[in-house]
C-alpha cells in the first residue's frame, strides 16, 4: 500500500517498504525491519542508512542498539519542496552564466503527472531528421506510465527520422528492446540525482520527480550545447548495458 506513490517521489521498492514499516512500528531496529520485511539484516541496515541520509528518518541509540524513527510523512512533501525552491535559485544563474545573449534564453515551468509524455511529444515536434537526442533517466519506472501507443510512435519516429538516442540509465536498470536505435549505458545512480533530463534540438527538459512532477524547458542553442558537453562527461564514464526484453 502506497508503495507505487513513494516510488513516484524517488524511492526505491525497498525504501518505500523499509518506511512504510517504520511509520507502521513508530521506531524499530534494523533486526526488527528485517523481520518484519524479509530483508536481510545487512540489507536492512543499509536501506534505514539511506533513509536516513536522505532526511526521511533519524536514528538514535537506544540500551546499545541503534534504534531509528522515520520523520512524519508531510515532511516528505517540505523536502521535496525544499529541492525545488533550491533548484529555483540556482536557476538564472546557471542560465545567464551560460547563455552568452539572455534574448536567446527561454524558461518554462511545468506541474503534471505526464510530464515525461509532454517531453517525448516536444522531442518529436522540435527534433530534425538524422540528429540525436541524449537522455539522463532515472530509471524504467519512468516509462511504466507511459501508452504503449505513445511509446510505439515514438520510436517509430526515432526510425523514419533516422534519429540515434543516447541514454545513460541508473545501475541495473534495463534497455528497452524496442528502442531500436537507443543506445543504453549505466552509470551509479548516485551521480544522476533525482531529475531526468532530456537533450534535443535547442532545448533541455529537465523532470524533477514529485507529487505533481515540475519539468524546466530551456530552449537556447547556447544552453543546450552546454548540456550536450556534460551528457559526453557522463558517457564516457558510463558502461555499456545489455538489451533485454522487458
Amino acid at each position: 500500500m502506497y508503495e507505487r506513490e513513494l516510488g513516484a517521489l524517488g524511492f526505491s521498492s525497498n525504501e518505500s517498504r523499509v518506511y512504510l514499516k517504520l511509520l507502521e512500528l513508530g521506531t524499530a531496529t534494523p533486526a526488527q525491519i528485517s523481520a518484519k520485511t524479509d530483508l536481510h539484516r545487512a540489507y536492512a541496515y543499509d536501506v534505514l542508512s539511506k533513509l536516513a541520509d536522505k532526511g526521511l528518518a533519524t536514528s538514535f541509540i537506544a540500551f546499545g542498539r541503534r534504534v531509528y524513527r522515520p520523520v512524519e510523512p508531510a515532511r516528505i512533501a517540505d523536502l521535496f519542496e525544499e529541492r525545488l525552491d533550491s533548484f529555483k535559485r540556482v536557476l538564472p544563474a546557471l542560465v545567464s552564466g551560460l547563455a552568452k545573449d539572455p534574448g536567446d534564453v527561454n524558461v518554462e515551468f511545468y506541474r503534471s503527472q505526464n510530464l515525461l509524455k509532454l517531453a517525448l511529444k516536444d522531442v518529436m515536434a522540435q527534433t530534425k531528421c538524422g540528429s540525436e537526442v541524449l537522455a539522463l533517466t532515472m530509471g524504467d519506472e519512468e516509462f511504466s506510465a507511459l501508452e504503449p501507443v505513445l511509446l510505439s510512435q515514438y520510436f517509430r519516429f526515432l526510425s523514419n527520422n533516422r534519429v540515434v538516442e543516447r541514454i545513460v540509465i541508473p545501475a541495473g536498470g534495463k534497455a528497452l528492446v524496442k528502442a531500436r536505435l537507443t543506445n543504453y549505458r549505466s552509470l551509479d545512480k548516485k551521480y544522476l540525482g533525482g531529475v531526468a533530463t532530456w537533450i534535443y534540438a535547442d532545448r533541455v527538459f529537465l523532470i524533477l520527480v514529485g507529487d505533481p512532477h515540475v519539468g524546466i524547458l530551456i530552449t537556447s542553442p547556447t544552453v543546450s550545447e552546454a548540456y550536450r558537453r556534460q551528457f559526453e562527461l557522463f558517457w564516457r564514464s558510463a558502461k555499456p548495458v545489455r538489451r533485454t526484453l522487458v
